[in-house]
């Protein structure tokens, strides 16, 4: 994930909130998110290690990855830098239909799958600091590292 890219992965609303985290998708809801990715989103890659990546590396992108045999993973990546609502309503619509929630491993919880959920969780996020002023961003963290 770049500094500008703020990340959030699929996660089955009924999953335990323990697993929240690292609740594995089924094969279906992946053949399903292949489907209409391939409709509608660019496809940059395949990689050998059965990920599959939908959208452009350092922007808006979503990669679905097999962690292990009939579970999957769908991680989303937002480009805080670009005009983003489109994709961040798409990401929201396959939620919905998936019946998952938003999982955000900077803030440690689940975002609603609306527009507003989403959208809210980018505008608190470290990315979206960063796009707002790369320069002021970078001379804050590097005086909080001095601390």
């Amino acid at each position: 994930m770049a500094i500008w890219q703020f990340d959030v992965s699929l996660v089955p609303a009924a999953a335990s909130w323990s697993d929240r985290e690292h609740a594995p998708l089924n094969s279906g809801e992946i053949t399903f998110l292949h489907r209409l990715l391939a409709a509608t989103t660019p496809r940059v890659s395949n990689v050998d290690d059965g990920s599959t990546t939908y959208g452009y590396a350092h922007g808006n992108r979503i990669d679905l990855t097999e962690l292990a045999p009939g579970k999957h993973a769908a991680w989303i990546a937002i480009d805080a830098r670009s005009d983003c609502d489109y994709f961040c309503r798409l990401v929201c619509q396959l939620a919905r239909v998936l019946d998952c929630e938003l999982f955000s491993p900077e803030f440690e919880t689940t975002l609603s799958p609306t527009r507003k959920g989403l959208l809210s969780g980018l505008m608190r996020s470290r990315a979206w600091t960063y796009a707002l002023d790369p320069t002021q961003f970078q001379a804050t963290s590097r005086g909080r590292r001095g601390c």
